[in-house]
């Protein structure tokens, strides 16, 4: 293969030569048959054509040859992430509050990603496809149960048989829930709404991701404790700033009668518009 920068310097020579030789052929007499000279500029015609066409595909191999590196580089970035995600260690929560206890308990050692985002009602929810890619990725699942997530029961049962998937609010006795007055086999899953009893699901969390990954099992339960004495305050905080109410103001109008944990352990009154889902 040709030097670029020699192919260049060629195609300038063999121009300035087909240059003269016209020149020379108008302005100065030479003796020199036609034949000759036809000769002679159809030959440095094909070096010209030649070298261009050398050129040419100098440059289209070279194009070539770094569009290949490009795409090899992007292909090895691709394929290090696939690896990296594969081997990272990940636990999905449906919901906020869910993600939240799990994220305070595994800290920085396990990769925590949340299904439903903000404002979304997890009554309705329904996966995408991308949402069924992050559970079979997964190590672990953790959703709320008793109903809240009724669209998605079919899918946690399917991932049952791979990975460990974990019903949060079903760990409490069902002498602790809230019955449905229209249903007593249904309970309102609502549970988060009374702290004392999410600092037990909080705690069933715990010990549910101390099961699967043992080896942080220090650790973990030392971010739980200070975890569930963040909620303890948070609980004394409520209460003080309730108890302030006098039992006549202590009445709740909701759209959604998702507070009935609420009202009945700080002694409210709650009227829900649209009922439980």
């Amino acid at each position: 293969m040709y030097n670029y920068q020699w192919l260049k310097g060629e195609i300038l020579r063999l121009s300035n030569t087909l240059v003269l030789f016209f020149v020379k052929k108008v302005h100065v007499k030479r003796k020199i048959s036609t034949y000759i000279f036809l000769k002679e500029t159809f030959g440095q015609l094909r070096k010209f054509f030649q070298l261009k066409k050398d050129v040419e595909e100098y440059i289209f191999m070279k194009k070539a040859l770094m569009l290949g590196i490009i795409a090899a580089s992007f292909l090895f970035a691709a394929c290090s992430s696939d690896n990296a995600s594969s081997d990272e260690k990940t636990v999905v929560a449906t919901t906020g509050q869910i993600a939240d206890a799990v994220k305070a308990i595994v800290g920085d050692e396990i990769k925590v990603q949340m299904l439903m985002g903000p404002g979304v009602d997890p009554h309705l929810y329904k996966a995408t496809q991308s949402d069924v890619k992050k559970l079979e990725n997964a190590e672990m699942i953790f959703y709320n149960g008793l109903n809240l997530e009724g669209q998605l029961d079919n899918i946690f049962e399917q991932m049952r048989k791979d990975k460990t998937v974990v019903a949060a609010a079903e760990i409490l006795d069902e002498s602790k829930l809230l019955a449905d007055e229209e249903n007593g086999k249904l309970f309102d899953p609502h549970v988060w709404f009374d702290i004392s009893l999410w600092s037990e699901v909080v705690d069933g969390i715990g010990d549910a991701l101390i099961e699967e990954y043992p080896e942080h099992k220090e650790l973990f339960e030392k971010n739980e404790k200070e975890y569930l004495a963040q909620l303890d305050e948070l609980k004394n905080y409520v209460d003080e700033r309730v108890s302030e109410l006098s039992s006549s103001q202590r009445h709740l109008v909701t759209a959604h009668d998702a507070f009935n944990y609420f009202g009945s352990s700080l002694d409210f009154t709650v009227s829900g518009l649209q009922g439980l889902s």
